[in-house]
């Protein structure tokens, strides 16, 4: 199957888009979110998502399924759930994520507030939907081979298996710097932590955890 990359401006301008319903968890029903992927050029900007239900497979994101751009001032209220990697906000970001805000709850495997899985940057960002995953399960992002800074989780963090942080569930490389967790983190095994279940090859500074961890 071809995905076709958007490459443009979109400017919500502060608007808001409701009434968004996707629901197919077959295996074609993947990269699914307000847009499927975004190109380098591609730039979405100043929305909120809201009154909506976002319901895939892999892939899921509330604002974009695939970042390779930048998504900034950008909201998700809107409930996203997938059988695999999903994020609040993008679902795998190799770009930038700036000033966005997730407040919807999020369901999936390798889940985050804000991203799944980060090898870019995500700067300036606030998840305070409640998250569930399976492993890899952050409050900002699941996994991160990136950039995390200024970030902060004030919800709950709950996985049913290891790998599990309040602000990401497992670091194997980039850093996290300046972020807090305030939520509760709960595993049902291994490497649970307030910031990070797992640090291997990252760097965690300035960073804090005041919500409980249990596992």
């Amino acid at each position: 199957r071809e995905y076709v990359a958007y490459a443009g401006t979109f400017d919500g301008a502060g608007h808001t888009i409701c009434g968004l319903y996707y629901d197919n968890t077959n295996y074609d029903g993947r990269n699914a979110g307000l847009f499927g992927n975004l190109a380098e050029e591609g730039d979405v900007k100043n929305l909120t998502v809201a009154d909506s239900v976002i319901n895939g497979a892999t892939e899921i994101g509330g604002i974009a399924a695939y970042n390779y751009g930048t998504v900034s001032g950008c909201t998700n209220a809107a409930t996203v759930t997938g059988t695999g990697a999903t994020g609040g906000i993008v679902c795998r970001n190799l770009g930038t994520v700036e000033n966005c805000t997730n407040t919807g709850a999020v369901t999936g495997a390798t889940t985050g507030g804000i991203a799944a899985e980060n090898n870019g940057e995500v700067v300036d960002c606030a998840n305070s939907g409640a998250i569930t995953g399976t492993s890899s399960v952050g409050g900002v992002v699941g996994m991160n081979d990136g950039t995390v800074e200024a970030t902060l989780n004030t919800a709950n963090v709950t996985a049913s298996g290891t790998h599990v942080g309040g602000v990401a569930g497992n670091l194997v490389g980039g850093s996290v710097t300046g972020s807090g967790n305030l939520g509760n983190v709960t595993g049902a095994s291994d490497y649970i932590g307030g910031v990070a279940g797992v640090c291997s090859g990252a760097t965690i500074t300035r960073s804090y955890n005041s919500g409980s961890v249990t596992g």
